[in-house]
């Protein structure tokens, strides 16, 4: 049944978000996808919200909070920081690539929790540096394979058969954005080796151009490598101020929730815990009237993306050591 599901999503990113989304949301231009006027803020649904958000935060940390000393420190501690980066890239990356074209959000997801993760990785491996060693050009082309190789994806899908999220038939075909994640770490991370797109004719290897070839993510990804050590180190999103430019007064609350959801992270001992969290997260914003339907799917890339970077970090770091990777 699981691969059923992933191959309903085989065709692509960029035909899920659009039947996920809908045309009434198109947007040309580098433009925030966000329109929403309301001042989030004195909506006292979303103080409901952020409430509901907290209590499963505190659900978690009951299981375990005599476990720990404090919860998640050391190795785990490790693994979920990396984590929460990887989810604030995919959520933010969403953002930048809707804001280039509304059609693009889900590639940027891809390539925004990649960025971030594999930054992480690196700045862990030299933390005096201040910025990062990262291969452009191959980190790119490695994005850009992986959009275009649906077996590879379908391998991928397989092989975190520990993630189980319960998003409902609807949102099946999202999964792809965690599959596409943990696929570009492992090439970029796993060897040296240069890897081309298949199909350059792939929808989702167009979207892909389309985005690097922005202004946008020109300037956000030099901002990113010249200030890597800064950014990586603040595990707030929503006061991460290299991430000004995609938050606005009617969509702050979603950088609320990010940040609320990482901090769920670090309570976590496990898969069970990390599926746990995503599944009673998602529930709570599906349920919600008032977040805009693109803005629940830019959240729902940030969560699907740390449930697979969960499980791809706890399978490829050793306790023995403390070390990832």
């Amino acid at each position: 049944m699981k691969k059923s599901k992933l191959m309903k999503a085989i065709c692509g990113i960029l035909v899920t978000i659009t039947i996920l989304i809908g045309v009434s949301c198109s947007n040309n231009g580098e433009n925030d996808i966000i329109s929403d006027s309301k001042t989030r803020s004195e909506n006292v649904k979303y103080t409901n919200l952020l409430s509901d958000l907290n209590a499963v935060n505190d659900s978690i940390k009951s299981i375990h909070e005599n476990e720990l000393e404090p919860q998640g420190w050391g190795w785990l501690l490790k693994i979920f920081r990396v984590v929460e980066s990887d989810v604030k890239g995919a959520f933010v990356g969403f953002q930048l690539g809707a804001a280039v074209h509304w059609l693009v959000g889900a590639v940027g997801a891809v390539v925004g929790g990649a960025l971030f993760s594999i930054g992480t990785d690196l700045q862990n491996k030299a933390p005096a540096l201040e910025s990062i060693d990262l291969n452009r050009t191959r980190f790119e082309l490695i994005c850009q394979y992986v959009l275009s190789d649906k077996e590879l994806l379908q391998t991928t899908y397989d092989e975190y058969d520990d993630v189980s999220l319960n998003f409902g038939n609807k949102y099946d075909n999202l999964m792809i954005i965690g599959a596409s994640h943990n696929a570009c770490l492992k090439l970029y991370i796993g060897d040296k080796k240069m890897y081309y797109p298949k199909d350059l004719d792939d929808e989702d290897v167009q979207k892909s151009l389309q985005l690097f070839d922005s202004s946008l993510y020109n300037n956000f990804y030099n901002d990113f490598i010249i200030n890597s050590k800064s950014i990586l180190s603040n595990t707030l999103c929503n006061s991460n101020e290299y991430f000004r430019d995609f938050k606005n007064a009617s969509n702050i609350i979603n950088y609320e929730i990010i940040d609320l959801f990482n901090e769920g992270l670090e309570y976590c001992n496990n898969m069970t815990d990390v599926n746990s969290l995503v599944n009673s997260y998602f529930k709570i914003i599906e349920d919600n009237d008032e977040l805009l339907n693109e803005e629940k799917i830019g959240l729902y890339c940030g969560l699907i993306t740390g449930a697979y970077s969960a499980s791809f970090w706890l399978k490829n770091s050793s306790s023995s050591t403390d070390t990832i990777m």
